[in-house]
């Protein structure tokens, strides 16, 4: 399943393309209580051992990236530096990085950014952490936490067929 959602990466001699120079600013948190998910994420995304583990791993061919998107925001997650970013650092990573998510504007912007916001609050692999007193800024931290698997955080609510029906109403009837 994982080889279906990364498209292959073309065999080069070169090596890959390095991320810009410079960092996110680093902040006063302390080192994560979550086991560290960058081994998790390769293997769930076949990332080769020769490449990072970050958005700079995804090829760039100028059009909307075939990985989904929650996978691109791992990626982003994983390739910061205390392995958390905001809202507005997982949009800029992947504005520097794609050339699909710098062209859109107006319209197209505030869609792709609603798809990432719903795919953060729709998988459980992705946890919300609040900023430390002293750190300057808007909105909290978003990071991984492996220990709670790949789900959805919320449960399908299915109809219930017929026969489900008639098992509920005999049961309440006994």
């Amino acid at each position: 399943m994982a080889e279906e959602l990364l498209p292959s990466l073309p065999q080069q001699s070169a090596s890959p393309p390095s991320p810009p120079a410079t960092l996110p600013p680093t902040t006063s948190h302390e080192p994560l209580d979550f086991p560290d998910p960058i081994e998790y994420v390769r293997e769930q995304l076949c990332i080769p051992l020769g490449l990072p583990v970050n958005l700079w791993s995804v090829p760039d061919d100028g059009l909307r990236p075939a990985t989904a998107l929650h996978l691109l925001v791992r990626l982003a997650i994983c390739g910061s530096e205390k392995r958390m970013l905001t809202l507005q650092g997982i949009y800029e990573a992947l504005q520097e990085r794609f050339a699909f998510f710098r062209s859109t504007n107006g319209h197209d912007t505030v869609a792709w950014q609603g798809s990432v916001r719903h795919a953060m609050s729709l998988y459980r692999i992705f946890v919300n952490r609040e900023r430390d007193m002293g750190d300057k800024g808007r909105g909290s931290y978003w990071t991984i936490d492996i220990r709670n698997g790949e789900g959805y955080t919320r449960d399908r609510k299915r109809a219930a067929t017929g026969i489900q029906k008639q098992t509920a109403r005999i049961k309440m009837s006994r």
